[in-house]
């Protein structure tokens, strides 16, 4: 596992780090990484306020897998939070 700097909130690079801890580069596909949750993100089950509000000061990284079916494009998403640089959601 990478080293994090140990002061918080994380930075995207930092994130990022923990993305490709959790999933190697050479299995990802695509990805997007933003602060707030995509707009064409469509698997949130329920109310996306909701789901959004659940996850405050985190990144939403936004992937595919090299094994998913193609036809979807950045289908998964992973959370992570900010303030703890833990994986709060994955999906």
């Amino acid at each position: 596992m990478r080293r994090l700097r140990k002061t918080f909130p994380i930075y995207r690079e930092q994130a990022l780090a923990i993305f490709h801890d959790r999933y190697r580069p050479s299995l990802v596909r695509s990805f997007k990484i933003r602060d707030t949750l995509p707009e064409d993100y469509c698997h949130v089950r329920g109310d996306r306020v909701f789901f959004y509000s659940s996850y405050p000061n985190c990144w939403f990284v936004q992937f595919a897998l090299t094994d998913d079916d193609r036809s979807i494009v950045n289908g998964r998403l992973l959370v992570i939070s900010k303030s703890t640089a833990q994986i709060l959601f994955d999906e």
